[in-house]
């Protein structure tokens, strides 16, 4: 009966502390996103695939996916349609003169009822332009090392010569001092 009891209490906690999680929003972005590489340099086509809820299957919609910069405002975007599959997939060019941070690749959707629009899922990609020049004003010089004279005493040096013997072929020849 005591088992039963504590076996009871313990689904009643798992219960209590799932349904907290999920009423938090720890779970409200439903999509992942896979990403190709892991940062990109300008010029280069960053490759995606958004995995959706099992129930857009059937349901086919289009989303808009946009690059934010890294004040949050819109880059660029385009469209991408389902055509009634859990996943999409696609590309973008990064342009040359995008500025190297940061950046966050933004899938949108629409609410069917309110028409508000939400977002399904939002990745930091990260960018290095490697056209940009290098402000040497801005990098902080390294500290220099300390110089210290040394006395004749200090360094000590051994030098020593051991016998050798190399084979070429079917030559032996032996070196020695």
């Amino acid at each position: 009966m005591k088992k039963n009891k504590y076996f009871l209490n313990i689904i009643l906690i798992l219960f209590v502390i799932s349904n907290s999680l999920l009423a938090s929003g720890l779970n409200t972005n439903p999509c992942v996103v896979h990403l190709d590489k892991s940062f990109y340099v300008t010029g280069e086509v960053i490759w995606f695939k958004i995995y959706l809820p099992s129930e857009s299957k059937g349901n086919p919609f289009t989303m808009r996916v946009g690059l934010l910069d890294q004040q949050g405002q819109v880059a660029d975007y385009f469209f991408l349609q389902t055509e009634g599959k859990t996943y999409a997939s696609g590309y973008y060019k990064i342009p040359f003169d995008r500025p190297s941070g940061i950046h966050h690749l933004v899938f949108m959707g629409q609410e069917q009822t309110s028409k508000r629009p939400i977002v399904l899922a939002k990745v930091a990609v990260p960018i290095y332009n490697d056209l940009e020049k290098l402000n040497i004003s801005e990098i902080t010089p390294v500290a220099k090392m300390p110089e210290k004279s040394l006395e004749t005493n200090d360094l000590q040096i051994e030098i020593s010569w051991i016998s050798l013997r190399i084979k070429v072929g079917k030559l032996c020849r032996q070196i020695s001092s």
